[in-house]
């Protein structure tokens, strides 16, 4: 029998989430919205690419709704309340909102109660979960772990906040609409001080270095996977032979990608040929595919940072991660090779009459068999394909489908990480 996450979303009243937390070849999380009004559920990837639910979808009072996800899947659900959506998906949420989208490809704006998971996979058999108000509050949110005992070797574990903070929320912390409080932030996003925020030189922060090695200028792109800390801003230039540093807080989670061929104007609106992320040369959501990523989680599981370079989104350009002054594995992790320059006809994404990115299978074809969904959603239904044999061929290290766990995730502890854009 499958082990099962029950995600119940009870907000004003209560949010409430149920779940298992031990690891077995199939992950169903099922959300149930016990409100008495609709809300909007965001979902958020953040390690394997593989988005549960869209990235955001309707949920009227008293339905439910279930995805399945696959081992080593990372991410997060959060809902949103007071939405106006037309036709087409475009709209505005009172709380939680994504970029004014439906279906999310970034974090919910704060403050938001968010649920957090990382699903075990490879060798490692534990799944980690938790109620956060990093983010502030929106709603109460509980969790606890069901299924047969034999699957989990544990009692059944609760988590979560069922007291309604919006009552008691200091007036210096209040989101307000129609007069009413409908959610508290958090003491940094109110006060943005390092005191609040645990940053600055009290704080034994990792720093990240992003080098570009291209003959071309690169527009880096960062994404957040868990509300703690926007590094550079979202995005940035960087030019051929430079570098530029960031420090990122403990527990920090997110992403890195290159976008190429970019233009932008004054107000630093405009487009990339590739990674673009909404048009805006800071990004508050995720690069468009195909785009090569860096991703990691800093101080997750026994304390160790984990890390590894993807090609779930497909490729635009070369990444290698180098790691310093940790202890541990802490193994180069990157693709070095071409992909542009070997990748299928039916993969390619031209410009100006050169092949600029390849697609992966999933996002070329959007089947079951590539994306490893429906009946291919676990290890023994989805296996390599010829096209994500190709891509793990030339790139050894690196991510190339959604259950290459063993051979392309990296761990360190107490390291520092050189991001290298076209590596050598």
């Amino acid at each position: 029998m499958a082990m099962k996450h029950r995600i119940c979303l009870l907000l004003a009243v209560a949010l409430a989430i149920f779940f298992f937390g031990a690891r077995v070849s199939a992950i169903i999380f099922t959300l149930e919205n016990r409100c008495s009004y609709t809300i909007w559920p965001g979902t958020l990837s953040g390690s394997n690419g593989v988005v549960l639910g869209g990235g955001g979808f309707t949920l009227v009072p008293g339905t439910s709704t279930q995805f399945p996800a696959p081992p080593a899947w990372s991410g997060r659900f959060w809902a949103r309340t007071g939405c106006s959506f037309d036709a087409s998906g475009n709209g505005t949420c009172t709380t939680g909102d994504c970029g004014g989208k439906l279906q999310c490809t970034g974090g919910g704006v704060p403050p938001v109660t968010l649920a957090e998971f990382t699903v075990g996979g490879g060798t490692n058999t534990m799944d980690f979960y938790d109620v956060s108000l990093v983010d502030g509050y929106g709603c109460t949110m509980w969790e606890w772990e069901y299924g047969p005992p034999a699957a989990t070797g544990t009692a059944s574990i609760y988590a979560g906040c069922i007291t309604d903070v919006n009552r008691s929320c200091p007036r210096e912390l209040q989101v307000t609409s129609a007069g009413s409080v409908v959610a508290c932030k958090s003491a940094c996003a109110a006060f943005s001080r390092p005191e609040y925020c645990c940053t600055g030189p009290r704080v034994s922060a990792t720093v990240f270095t992003l080098e570009n090695n291209c003959s071309y200028t690169i527009w880096a792109g960062t994404l957040c996977g868990n509300g703690v800390g926007v590094l550079g801003g979202g995005g940035f230039a960087l030019a051929p032979g430079a570098s530029t540093q960031f420090p990122a807080p403990t527990g920090w989670s997110g992403r890195f990608w290159a976008r190429t061929d970019c233009n932008f104007d004054g107000l630093s609106n405009g487009a990339c040929a590739t990674g673009d992320c909404g048009g805006s040369l800071q990004c508050t959501g995720s690069g468009v595919p195909p785009a090569t990523l860096a991703e990691f989680t800093l101080n997750g599981w026994s304390g160790m940072d984990f890390y590894d370079v993807s090609l779930m989104d497909g490729y635009n350009v070369g990444i290698g991660i180098q790691t310093s002054g940790g202890t541990g594995d802490c193994k180069y992790a990157g693709c070095i090779a071409d992909l542009n320059a070997i990748c299928p006809p039916e993969l390619q994404v031209t410009n100006a009459g050169s092949v600029v990115a390849c697609k992966s299978a999933c996002e070329a074809f959007n089947t079951p068999q590539y994306c490893c969904t429906g009946n291919y959603s676990t290890p023994v239904t989805c296996p390599p394909t010829q096209y994500s044999e190709l891509f793990k061929q030339a790139c050894p290290d690196a991510y190339s489908y959604a259950y290459d766990d063993a051979s392309s995730t990296f761990t360190c502890t107490g390291a520092n990480y050189l991001i290298t854009f076209c590596p050598q």
